[in-house]
């Protein structure tokens, strides 16, 4: 662990995607061989009384349920599950790249700072897709960009060429 040469001891971890109910299981084995048996596991993720009562029924090694978005909203008003995803801190001016691990391989990020370009239809104004990119990765804005969908990749769209002047980070 991290901590120890710092004298330091991890007082929980969480659990937010997954089969929780395994994966706290697993976690709970390595925090005790690694001599944390104090250590609380947290899981979210969307949860509710019905998700809760069946993790435990199965024996989820599970401290501390986090619930939020199903706790304000019901089902007649669904929730939005938005993710945010750290790429890079500041630090004394310079840019450390970070990265987010994760057994899913899709959900794992490229730690770098990131530019958003939010792509908007002419005709109705609305947007119709998001594209990220690298910060310094440059996009040829003088031919066609080609939309698709990374789990369907022959699900491709050619959109035309940028309209509109592009508004920096710093700006929003």
């Amino acid at each position: 662990m991290f901590l120890a040469p710092l004298g330091k001891r991890p007082k929980s971890v969480r659990i937010d995607s997954g089969d929780i109910t395994y994966l706290s299981k697993r976690v709970r084995k390595m925090l005790d061989v690694a001599g944390y048996p104090d250590c609380d596991i947290m899981a979210s993720n969307s949860l509710d009384e019905h998700l809760i009562s069946d993790m435990v029924s199965q024996g989820a090694k599970v401290d501390c349920f986090i619930v939020g978005e199903r706790l304000i909203t019901s089902a007649s008003s669904p929730l939005f599950g938005g993710v945010y995803k750290l790429s890079a801190i500041e630090k004394d001016g310079k840019t450390v790249p970070k990265i987010n691990l994760s057994e899913n391989v899709r959900k794992i990020t490229i730690p770098s700072s990131k530019q958003v370009y939010r792509l908007i239809d002419k005709d109705s104004g609305k947007a119709i897709a998001d594209v990220l990119t690298l910060d310094d990765e440059i996009i040829d804005e003088t031919k066609p960009y080609v939309l698709f969908d990374p789990d369907f990749t022959w699900k491709r769209k050619e959109i035309g060429k940028l309209c509109d002047e592009k508004t920096s980070r710093t700006d929003i």
